[in-house]
């Protein structure tokens, strides 16, 4: 859409149209994300799960008169289309609507993202276990966590982290199956810049959660190497206190 070849009372609409779109998509980082000038679209909203086809885009917007109760008015209508189409089909949905019907019909779309989420067909409940062992350690108390992502030092750190985790896993790889471990490795380094704290904190911890059920000596060579890095970084006396582990994660990540 260029600015200034567009009706103003468009440009007002679609500004606060894509505001409150940008909004929805903040609060939900760990659900889902915005990809800017993705096909042409004026907006382009996507599942964050790598391997999901599910996504909501905004095409183009258009402005129409029509007459309502005998008064000449301007409508103006934005083309969509989103995956899945509804609870009963996973089919493409598309179509023409006001803004207010769109801002409804990507709530509608997200409260189905997150029920796909919330299902698990074959959940290992070994792995959860360890994963809220792990979580409780290090969750952040903080109803921000829930909702801001960490300062740019906090994921560069993370980020250098999950590139040893993907070395410890690559030369492990002919002793234990680390296949999974690393998609989840992969996933969270894609994420790391849009997921709130707590999110990527739950992540981590599925990783070594993962790391546990294979054997400890994959947990020792993961989880130990970021004990390590963490006290380093906070404190800067290598691994003396380390047995505050969570505290001192917290100490980082806060």
């Amino acid at each position: 859409m260029k600015k200034k070849q567009t009706p103003l009372v468009v440009l007002k609409e679609t500004k606060k149209m894509l505001d409150e779109i940008r909004e929805i998509a903040g609060n939900n980082r760990s659900t889902i994300k915005i990809k800017e000038n993705q096909e042409g679209a004026l907006v382009y909203l996507e599942d964050i799960d790598h391997e999901s086809d599910f996504y909501f885009r905004i095409l183009s917007v258009s402005l129409n008169e029509v007459v309502i109760r005998n008064v000449l008015t301007n409508k103006i209508k934005y083309k969509y289309s989103f995956c899945p189409e509804n609870s009963t089909s996973v089919n493409k949905w598309a179509g023409s609507n006001e803004s207010t019907k769109i801002i409804e019909l990507i709530k509608k779309w997200l409260e189905n993202l997150k029920e796909y989420n919330d299902i698990h067909l074959f959940k290992d409940e070994i792995v959860e276990k360890y994963t809220e062992r792990f979580f409780s350690d290090f969750e952040i108390i903080d109803e921000n966590a829930n909702v801001e992502p960490f300062e740019l030092e906090q994921q560069l750190f993370l980020n250098e982290y999950l590139d040893i985790i993907e070395q410890v896993l690559d030369n492990n790889k002919d002793e234990f199956d680390v296949t999974e471990i690393k998609k989840e490795v992969v996933e969270l380094k894609q994420n790391l810049t849009r997921l709130p704290k707590n999110s990527v904190l739950k992540k981590l911890s599925k990783i070594w959660a993962k790391a546990q059920k294979e054997g400890l000596k994959l947990l020792h060579e993961t989880y130990t190497s970021f004990k390590k890095e963490v006290i380093k970084r906070v404190t800067h006396e290598g691994l003396e206190g380390i047995e505050q582990i969570g505290e001192t994660i917290k100490q980082l990540f806060n």
